[in-house]
């Protein structure tokens, strides 16, 4: 047992630890210990109570139950799909950064006041954003029946808006939305996209900035106009014959990216080839 656990994927072991809190969350168990995971601004600041950064995911109070259903499902096939797309060592570490990351956001939009952060939901919903972004017709099982990916991410988004809508009207912030899972949301949509930049019509956004930072560089966007070029002389041309084929455009990186990401959403990654495997391997750590 033990080994088997050692062995597992990140993925299946915090799907481990999720079952077991909800498990203790059902039994009555879990109060007794939520007081020194949760989060609360006051406590970081000034409180400096560090350790919160890093344990209000283990927390369940309140809005943190279905979080805690949500990290469940996230953490299960989308999880380790994820997981060995990036590789073990960097998916931990972005979780890390997602959950501390969601709680300084927290921290900083509800400064002083004690609104409190728990639950997982915004690790959750990176890898879910994430799942849906490399594998858009990849299915979700859910015990008996599979659902799409981006399905299921707009059901949740639309779950998590009106539980949003419930809380103004009991009298809360709207802002609330973010800490219950629109951090998450918004940072897999950021990393995803800008690392693996797979859609050509978001691509604008990325274009944009990187002219604008290469504005500072020798070859800067601000530039005179350039005076006209002389006409150059016509250079012969070889006639093709109708029996010669035009031989076949050689694919970029990113348009041979594209298309092992579209066998992965089909197949999955074991249909993939040595090199195709050794092509992700390398692009990753170009990255």
């Amino acid at each position: 047992m033990m080994i088997a656990m050692m062995n597992a994927t990140l993925s299946r072991k915090i799907l481990i630890a999720l079952i077991v809190l909800f498990v203790l969350s059902l039994l009555g168990i879990s109060h007794r210990f939520n007081g020194f995971l949760l989060l609360s601004p006051p406590l970081i600041v000034p409180g400096f109570e560090l350790w919160r950064l890093v344990t209000y995911p283990l927390a369940i109070t309140g809005s943190a139950f279905v979080g805690m259903l949500i990290g469940s499902i996230c953490f299960g096939a989308p999880g380790e799909e994820v997981e060995q797309m990036l590789g073990t060592r960097r998916f931990g570490f972005l979780l890390l950064w997602v959950v501390i990351g969601s709680a300084i956001l927290h921290v900083a939009m509800f400064a002083g006041s004690p609104v409190v952060l728990a639950g997982p939901v915004n690790a959750a919903l990176f890898v879910l954003v994430g799942f849906v972004y490399l594998f858009p017709h990849a299915e979700v099982r859910l015990f008996l029946f599979g659902l799409r990916g981006w399905v299921l991410l707009t059901f949740i988004g639309a779950l998590l808006m009106f539980m949003a809508i419930y809380n103004v009207v009991e009298g809360g912030t709207p802002l609330r939305l973010f800490s219950d899972g629109g951090f998450g949301l918004i940072l897999g949509a950021f990393y995803f996209h800008i690392r693996y930049q797979k859609y050509p019509v978001l691509l604008r956004p990325i274009r944009t900035v990187e002219r604008m930072f290469a504005g500072g560089r020798s070859d800067g966007a601000w530039q005179a106009t350039p005076a006209a070029r002389k006409a150059a002389a016509p250079q012969p041309v070889r006639l093709r014959m109708p029996f010669q084929k035009t031989p076949p455009r050689e694919m970029n990186d990113e348009e041979r990216l594209n298309n092992i990401l579209d066998r992965i959403s089909e197949k999955g990654y074991s249909d993939l080839s040595a090199d195709e495997q050794a092509f992700l391997r390398d692009y990753s750590g170009r990255l």
